[in-house]
């Protein structure tokens, strides 16, 4: 209910505008979207009770997630990104099944990665240099 009033405050702030684009309108319903999915996160972990340890694991990696889920979702200099396969094309449903996915692989990378590097840091040590280096050479 307060992101519709925070939206109709908006709506009489700001007019009408174009949704897409970057405006306080996307903004607001992003900020809806992200504190609806911490609520049904919450209720969620009621009946399904996650591990300290795991959220840790995940907090500790949150910068590779945003890393990787930005280079496949928008591409990078190595690769086009999955943007570049199917637009703005997609509708609702896909576009949801694509989070969902999206955010479960972000996971199982999270918590993969994280316990690679505590069970064998040498080799974890060394693939991470060599990601720099290459982003290194990437870019110079």
């Amino acid at each position: 209910m307060s992101g519709i009033g925070l939206e109709r405050v908006s709506l009489h702030i700001y007019g009408q505008a174009n949704f897409w684009p970057t405006t306080p309108h996307l903004f607001i319903a992003r900020i809806g979207f992200v504190t609806a999915s911490l609520g049904l996160a919450t209720f969620v972990e009621r009946f399904l009770p996650v591990s300290p340890r795991t959220m840790q694991s995940l907090a500790e990696e949150s910068l590779l997630v945003y890393f990787v889920h930005v280079v496949l979702l928008y591409g990078s200099s190595w690769n086009p990104g999955i943007k570049q396969y199917i637009g703005g094309t997609t509708g609702f449903a896909h576009a949801y099944l694509l989070v969902i996915v999206l955010v479960s692989v972000m996971m199982m990378m999270a918590l993969y990665w994280n316990r690679a590097k505590k069970d064998y840091p040498l080799p974890s040590l060394v693939l991470r240099l060599a990601v720099v280096g290459a982003a290194a050479l990437a870019v110079a």
